[in-house]
């Protein structure tokens, strides 16, 4: 269903404005009424739902319609030129008056004049209200072609186009001589309201058939105007803040919220994965107790694994290693030595192990009791502060072996 608002501006500024609501559904009955002032319109409108267009008509005696021939310019060159070319036809300054081109028909154009005055009553008086309209044109232009409307003093005339006028009764039959004399004009009109006499004998001494009609039509659709240029209208962007600044602060709020929540549950994450590594760094040092500088821990610890490891095979390691235990246990040396590092050759069947002692008689000792099971290779001993550190490289003997 399409439903347009149609508002109609009196001559005099101080008069209400009539208003009427036109739908396309059969169903929906026209209803009409007027508004005293832009704040009775905005009430009411809040009331209503979306319309389909909004149009606003003036009083014809406003605005002229005049035609132009134009050179071969585009619409835009076109829109920069017309004020001066139609400059002597006009009795005001063209800096007083807005232009609007209605049509251009190869190089003939249709144009609107209006004074800004005028234009500057019209807009406020929208703006005031909070009225978006769609078009806004002279009210001749709300009848259908070949038609005429009386409506109390006044008269409101259509023949095509556009072409008409609006006009106080008396000057009516005058203007409607004058322009019903072209033999290019229309021949038969539709006539709506009661004709006064004079009117009624200006039409029939111009030969035109008249035909009554009771019922007034909806305005006529068009998507031309006079809102362009200067008049453009524009979104009142504070109105719709006022409007809509209940959800977008809403909205700010609960991004914010969002974004605190999930601030504190990164910083929490990042705190519990510092301990973590922490936690990691101390195990990591504790075993491999050479690794004294850590850069990448998880690269680090591989690679020590590695080097314990050296292969998949580890029984020659858990027979060495229960050796070494018993043997130093038994002549009491196992307690004075500390195993910096250790690392098995699986190829060769060798142990490599980094030890530190008190003082160089301890591994003399420790190199005598393991020799009685192990082939020992000693690497130089260096004095370290109070200690001595040094390295050993055990091989089990064949018979043991065996």
């Amino acid at each position: 269903m399409s439903e347009s608002l149609n508002l109609f501006f009196p001559l005099g500024e101080a008069q209400p404005i009539k208003w009427r609501r036109d739908s396309d559904t059969p169903l929906v009955p026209e209803t009409d009424g007027e508004w005293i002032s832009p704040q009775a319109a905005q009430d009411m409108l809040t009331q209503w739902p979306k319309f389909d267009a909004i149009r606003v008509f003036f009083p014809g005696e406003w605005a002229g319609v005049r035609q132009v021939e134009l050179p071969r310019v585009s619409r835009k060159q076109a829109e920069k030129i017309i004020p001066a070319l139609l400059e002597e036809d006009l009795c005001e300054d063209i800096d007083d008056l807005h232009f609007s081109i209605l049509k251009i028909d190869e190089k003939l154009a249709t144009v609107a004049v209006i004074n800004h005055q005028k234009m500057q009553h019209l807009t406020q008086w929208l703006h005031q209200g909070e009225i978006l309209a769609t078009t806004l044109l002279p009210d001749w232009l709300a009848l259908p072609e070949g038609h005429l409307l009386v409506s109390g003093e006044r008269c409101l005339l259509r023949t095509k186009q556009w072409q008409g006028w609006s006009a106080e009764s008396s000057l009516a039959p005058y203007l409607l001589k004058a322009q019903l004399r072209d033999s290019d004009s229309v021949s038969q009109l539709g006539v709506y309201g009661e004709l006064p006499m004079a009117l009624a004998a200006a039409l029939d001494s111009c030969g035109i058939e008249k035909t009554t009609s009771e019922t007034l039509p909806a305005p006529q659709t068009t998507v031309v105007g006079l809102l362009c240029g200067r008049w453009k209208p524009r979104v009142n962007y504070q109105k719709q803040w006022e409007r809509w600044r209940p959800t977008i602060t809403s909205l700010i709020v609960l991004v914010g919220v969002m974004t605190v929540e999930r601030l504190v549950s990164l910083w929490s994450v990042t705190e519990r994965a510092q301990q973590t590594r922490t936690v990691a760094e101390e195990s990591f040092r504790h075993l491999f107790p050479e690794q004294r500088r850590i850069v990448n821990l998880r690269a680090q610890l591989n690679v020590a694994l590695r080097e314990a490891e050296n292969g998949v095979a580890e029984d020659e390691l858990l027979v060495i290693l229960p050796l070494i235990v018993e043997t130093l246990e038994s002549k009491g040396i196992l307690k004075q030595v500390d195993v910096q590092g250790m690392k098995f050759d699986q190829l060769r069947q060798e142990l490599h192990l980094r030890l530190r002692a008190d003082d160089f008689a301890t591994f003399e000792a420790l190199r005598e009791n393991l020799a009685t099971v192990f082939s020992v290779k000693q690497d130089a001993l260096l004095q370290d502060n109070e200690r001595v550190t040094g390295g050993m490289t055990l091989k089990r003997k064949q018979n043991n072996a065996s």
